[in-house]
């Protein structure tokens, strides 16, 4: 039953041994879901299924997501991840101009932000996960530090 749950299971993943996911996967699994749901077992396949597909999305996020020659559908979800690794670490750099907590980004769209439309060229102090989210989400880009100093060669 695990073998195929999902793109390769959960003893192919443990040892880097992915498959490209595809529909067929998608497939499979959902036919799993229909066989044991509803039913006397449904409840415990689904918390069984749960547990293994978030320890092989783990694993397929760490060692996939750099793979520039993944092809499989979640191919887009592996390039957010990577993106949000990225921004995330300028934020531990201290690359980001933060106002307080928050990290200040420059509206591109525009969006309703609390019932307020933002229109693009504003900046926004916004908390790291609903900035880096709206920055995810194309809505926006963040600020960086202008004033980092360079190492003299003197």
């Amino acid at each position: 039953m695990s073998e195929r749950i999902p793109a390769g299971g959960p003893f192919r993943a443990s040892t880097g041994m992915h498959d490209s996911l595809n529909l067929e996967h998608l497939s499979e699994a959902k036919g799993l879901l229909y066989t044991y749901c509803p039913g006397d077992f449904c409840e415990e396949y689904l918390a069984r299924v749960r547990k293994t597909a978030l320890l092989v999305a783990k694993s397929r996020l760490y060692d996939l997501s750099y793979d520039e020659n993944y092809a499989g559908i979640d191919r887009d979800v592996l390039s957010l991840y990577n993106k949000l690794v990225e921004l995330y670490a300028d934020y531990l750099s201290g690359l980001l101009v933060n106002y307080g907590e928050d990290i200040v980004v420059r509206v591109l769209h525009p969006f309703s932000l609390d019932g307020i439309i933002v229109e693009p060229g504003e900046t926004l102090p916004l908390s790291l996960g609903r900035g880096i989210g709206l920055i995810l989400a194309g809505l926006a880009e963040p600020v960086r530090e202008t004033a980092i100093k360079l190492p003299s060669n003197d």
